[in-house]
């Protein structure tokens, strides 16, 4: 049963089966199943097979995990079907769960999340730009540029995004450290 959703060209198909099966069915037969989650919690599950994968499924997944409030449950799974309208996602928000096809770009993925969510919740540009820079303070921390990616860190904090908080965090205490680092094996 196909429902129509203007996402920016993301089509969307209404499934039956629960997100969480479907992540667990790529899994070993004898782990433990994962504890019940709240009831107003959002599921994102993204599609990282083979032909989703190709057309940037672990891409979409990284930039969703990146973007996302700490309440959306972000993961990976096996195929959702339709693999030529890839990479496929799929949401479960209030019980109800959709497919969501062309998925294929960060930007879309934080449209997504704006339909799902509400723009009340979720600003995909700020969101959008807090990426960018969360990912150019990492590059700068990568070339041993520790103050720059404090700089670009705390351009993060000025933009009150909501999603991917805790690797702004995480990142912004590497620079830290380093910085530090620094300043105790080469003093001023």
């Amino acid at each position: 049963m196909a429902v129509a959703v203007a996402v920016a060209g993301v089509t969307t198909t209404n499934r039956s089966c629960c997100l969480a099966s479907a992540h667990r069915r790529t899994l070993h037969r004898h782990r433990h199943p994962a504890p019940p989650r709240a009831s107003g919690a959002v599921e994102v599950r993204v599609c990282t097979n083979r032909t989703c994968a190709r057309q940037g499924g672990r891409e979409v997944l990284a930039a969703l995990a990146g973007l996302a409030p700490p309440r959306v449950d972000v993961d990976s799974c096996g195929c959702l079907g339709r693999c030529g309208a890839g990479p496929n996602v799929a949401a479960s928000v209030g019980g109800s769960i959709a497919v969501f096809g062309h998925v294929g770009t960060a930007a879309r993925g934080a449209q997504l999340l704006e339909h799902l969510l509400g723009a009340a919740e979720f600003n995909a540009a700020a969101e959008l730009a807090a990426l960018a820079a969360r990912e150019k303070a990492e590059a700068a921390l990568e070339k041993g540029s520790a103050a720059e990616a404090e700089v670009l860190l705390n351009e993060v904090f000025g933009l009150n995004a909501c999603g991917g908080m805790h690797l702004v965090y995480r990142s912004r205490l590497r620079s830290v450290v380093l910085s530090s680092a620094c300043e105790l094996v080469f003093p001023c």
